[in-house]
């Protein structure tokens, strides 16, 4: 034993060689771990080499492990030994860094045990719980367990846990119901559960990857790399899942978590692993979650084959979600966010355009409600020579008469719709339109190409709103000209429904007019940023005949008055946030599915039809009953006021 400084204790393991049983290695730990405590803490080293035990070690108060480094120091689980092999109950100044720990679950047969357990003074939530101070766990390979690689249980907090490796191990890699802990520089993999398991909250998660996790005997489609449940105000920053055998992330009945980087890449490895296994895992599950941030989302695939299913699925029952969303559009399907609940996706306005989508989707702001189309196989060239189609891009020289591509679009009375294309020409004669295939085949929303030339992409966009319906119509790009065609190439065309663009309101154009975009396009023809650069801002949210009753609103909104009169007013703003409501709940009354009602100051929605009972929904829980239907709390009920009199 040798005594350092202020009565530090350094001792060398093989000192206590002859405390072994065997080659069991744990007698001699436990009496070298009980020396050192009582002479008031220190370091046992452990010099290169494999040091067998049967696990079961209690560490204590100021008491260190270090080996001579992951590739030189190794502890190893003795045959049928079915112990943790390591346990911190309630300790705090003490630590195992440097070394390998084997779980030799294949050699050794072992079915039991854990590498790393941490636990407090019980596991009851009326315990004061266990501040670990000063826990060092650090540059570790641990590997070949048969439980979990680590365990935090509740009551735990306060310690950090950083270079850490785990693997192959058939429960979790890391399972977690402790709180305000940090974890750093983590890399886990091919473990037969969750790559991450956390059940906890105030955790904090920095540069961590879980890659070939989920491939145990049990449902795999309940695995992820990371998979939370009914935690708490996590935070995670730079963390990366891929080619997990189920789904990258699972959020499930979770709230207030903020991430900053996140990357799941080829999530769904068993489809690759597994023949006939069906593609079916997600990048991001997000279900029965609220007040999720996440900033820097990307959903990559860079594989070959279509492993993972849907880059990211928000369920119907999450609320208040926040993505800062891109994806390489390499997965089997795109995004499908069931919710209506304050979804906010921003994603790349590219990607957006190469997808083919039906559906309804929170898109900065914009709902999108019908399709949009960016593959030019299906489409009807007409007039031309064989255009070459690669990538999405159509490139055809046109030979006769006229030329055009043409899409048959179903339009809706009174909605607004988006349209834009990206194209490369010579011609000042070539349109972007929706054409009325009946005399006098008017065309809404047309806009004409600026001849920018060769080479150059040219992004022609417009809204307009349709009334008349009668008839069919085409999305066209078209060159109308009787001759002197010229050569055009053609990429990304979209249309979209915007009626709910200004928030339920009406959209502020002429009936089947357009809007000019010169001035709102940006330089790259993104039109969602241009919007932004032109300072639209959603203030004035559109006009209306009367107070809104639908849609929802932030405060400021204004909505202008359509109908103004002398004594008037300009409009109505809203002074308190939530859902536009005027259809007020009652007693005895038959409602449907999604019917939307006001009960005091808040909306809710339908969810079980039927006629109603004696009492008013209240609260903001997911299934609240009246006696009769059943109601989920949307949100606050918006409330407005006039403003602007007008002079008689």
């Amino acid at each position: 034993m040798k005594i350092v400084e202020d009565s530090y204790v350094y001792v060398n393991i093989n000192d206590y060689a002859s405390y072994k049983s065997g080659t069991n290695w744990s007698p001699a730990i436990t009496k070298a771990i009980t020396d050192v405590a009582n002479a008031g803490g220190g370091t046992i080293y452990f010099p290169t080499g494999i040091y067998t035990l049967s696990g079961g070690i209690e560490m204590v108060n100021n008491v260190r492990l270090k080996g001579a480094g992951v590739g030189q120091t190794t502890l190893q689980m003795l045959k049928g030994s079915n112990k943790n092999m390591f346990r911190f109950h309630g300790v705090s100044f003490t630590g195992i860094t440097d070394m390998f720990l084997d779980g030799n679950k294949w050699n050794g047969n072992n079915t039991l045990g854990s590498g790393i357990v941490i636990d407090g003074t019980g596991f009851s939530n009326t315990d004061s719980g266990a501040v670990v101070h000063g826990l060092v766990i650090e540059r570790l390979w641990i590997k070949n367990f048969a439980e979990n690689g680590f365990s935090s249980l509740y009551p735990v907090w306060q310690y950090t846990i950083r270079q850490v490796d785990i693997e192959f191990c058939d429960g979790h890699g890391m399972y977690i119901t402790s709180t305000d802990n940090a974890y750093e520089s983590i890399i886990v993999g091919n473990c037969k559960g969750n790559g991450i398991y956390d059940k906890g909250a105030n955790n904090r998660y920095v540069s961590l990857k879980s890659i070939f996790n989920g491939n145990g005997s049990m449902d795999y489609l309940n695995t992820a790399g990371f998979y939370l449940e009914n935690a708490s105000r996590q935070t995670f920053v730079n963390v990366e899942a891929q080619e997990n055998y189920a789904h990258g992330f699972i959020i499930k009945n979770t709230k207030n978590l903020n991430f900053s980087g996140v990357v799941t890449d080829a999530n769904g490895y068993k489809n690759l692993a597994v023949a006939g296994t069906p593609v079916a895992g997600d990048g991001m599950q997000i279900i029965g979650s609220t007040n999720i941030t996440i900033r820097s989302f990307q959903a990559t695939n860079f594989k070959p084959q279509k492993t993972q299913d849907r880059p990211l699925y928000i369920d119907g029952t999450s609320s208040n979600i926040f993505i800062d969303y891109q994806t390489d559009n390499n997965c089997a399907r795109d995004l499908q966010i069931s919710s209506d609940l304050n979804i906010n996706i921003q994603r790349n306005m590219d990607a957006l355009m190469n997808r083919f989508k039906y559906g309804n989707e929170t898109l900065n702001n914009f709902i999108l409600n019908g399709q949009w189309t960016g593959g030019l196989t299906s489409w009807n060239m007409v007039a031309i020579t064989t255009p070459t189609i690669s990538n999405g891009v159509a490139t055809f020289t046109a030979s006769a008469n006229y030329s055009r591509f043409s899409q048959t679009v179903t339009l809706a009375n009174g909605r607004n719709y988006f349209i834009s294309a990206k194209v490369q020409t010579t011609s000042t004669s070539v349109s972007l339109g929706v054409l009325k295939n009946s005399s006098p085949y008017p065309v809404y929303g047309k806009v004409s190409a600026t001849a920018r030339g060769s080479g150059t992409w040219e992004t022609l966009s417009n809204f307009f709103r349709m009334t008349d319906t009668t008839g069919s119509y085409e999305l066209q790009i078209n060159d109308g000209r009787s001759s002197g065609w010229d050569a055009i190439s053609v990429k990304e065309f979209i249309i979209i429904d915007i009626t709910n663009v200004f928030v339920n309101t009406s959209f502020p154009i002429a009936t089947n007019s357009a809007l000019a975009l010169n001035d709102i396009i940006d330089a790259n023809g993104g039109w969602f940023q241009g919007i932004k650069n032109f300072g639209l801002s959603f203030v004035i949210s559109g006009i209306s005949n009367a107070e809104p009753t639908t849609g929802t609103y932030k405060v400021a909104q204004q909505v202008i008055n359509a109908t103004p009169v002398a004594g008037g007013f300009l409009g109505w703003v809203c002074i308190t946030a939530g859902t536009a409501n005027n259809n007020s709940w009652a007693n005895g009354k038959t409602y449907a599915v999604d019917t939307l009602v006001s009960s005091g100051t808040n909306v809710y929605k339908c969810t079980k039809g039927g006629t109603s009972g004696p009492n008013a929904p209240t609260g903001t829980g997911t299934s609240i009953s009246d006696g009769g239907c059943t109601w989920r709390y949307v949100s606050a009920k918006a409330v407005f006021k006039p403003f602007g009199a007008i002079g008689m």
